[in-house]
């Protein structure tokens, strides 16, 4: 059986500190994605993404809202 994430409670936990999941785009604009929010959500549901392009992994970092790089060296300090 697969858990679905529960989205609307990962949303209120992170609306505080990141802000909302898009902000307003303006007369006839779409709204524009809040990139921290997103970074986070993606923490919340993934954990380390793994990108098979670059052979790197990517951790959400909370004091600048983005997910950044780790090389295996510290994918390999961090899980053992």
């Amino acid at each position: 059986m697969v858990m679905k994430p529960d989205f609307q409670g990962i949303r209120e936990k992170l609306m505080p500190l990141v802000g909302p999941p898009e902000f307003p785009g303006g007369k006839n604009r779409q709204p524009v994605l809040n990139q921290q929010f997103v970074a986070a959500l993606c923490k919340e549901v993934l954990g380390p993404i793994y990108d098979k392009v670059s052979s790197a992994f990517y951790l959400y970092n909370p004091e600048n809202g983005l997910c950044e790089c780790k090389t295996n060296a510290e994918m390999v300090d961090r899980i053992s």
